[in-house]
């Protein structure tokens, strides 16, 4: 039997819908930068905001909706986001 060569596959036409959440969804950007965070490591609202790659204007109402607050602690006006487990504990153990 004569081995047919592969065709060479053109990449598909337009645009997926992750791409287009990533350049355009803010919500879903957050929701992807939140499953980038380490445990045992916290990054501060500036540092998960540019993570997310989310321009400042818009971050705030968007970084504020309830869907993240499992993610979020606020600890001398600094508001600190991390792994939930981790969030939680730090929140028992500092009363925060």
């Amino acid at each position: 039997m004569q081995k047919v060569p592969n065709k060479p596959t053109k990449p598909a036409l337009g645009f997926s819908e992750k791409e287009i959440r990533a350049k355009h969804d803010t919500m879903y950007k957050i929701k992807e930068g939140a499953k980038q965070l380490t445990k045992g490591r916290y990054l501060n609202d500036q540092q998960m905001r540019e993570l997310c790659k989310i321009a400042t204007n818009v971050w705030r109402g968007h970084s504020e909706h309830q869907d993240f607050d499992r993610f979020k602690m606020k600890l001398g006006g600094v508001t600190y986001w991390g792994v939930p487990e981790y969030i939680s504990k730090m929140k028992g153990d500092l009363n925060a």
